[in-house]
């Protein structure tokens, strides 16, 4: 998972599938800084795609550290970064 540069005061959360198969996905989004959840959801990516799993609010001149967590239909997990730096 990642995300996109902030375009009109939102960024895509984007889930990512290079697989031949359809993936169901769990996500969580947190602010590292703050002990609360930006978001939270549920995919299915299809096979060999990228889709906008969701869309965070980001104004300008708020900068976040979020962590990505996620797990797949086929128990894989991960932990992404991502420091948003806006204008």
């Amino acid at each position: 998972m990642m995300m996109d540069e902030a375009e009109d005061g939102t960024r895509r959360l984007i889930a990512v599938n290079d697989t031949p198969n359809d993936i169901e996905l769990h996500y969580t989004v947190r602010d590292a800084y703050d002990p609360y959840f930006v978001c939270a959801g549920d995919v299915v990516i299809p096979a060999d795609s990228a889709i906008t799993a969701t869309t965070i609010p980001s104004p300008k001149g708020e900068d976040r550290f979020y962590l990505i967590e996620w797990r797949d239909s086929y128990g894989l997990h991960g932990l992404n970064p991502y420091y948003t730096l806006t204008f």
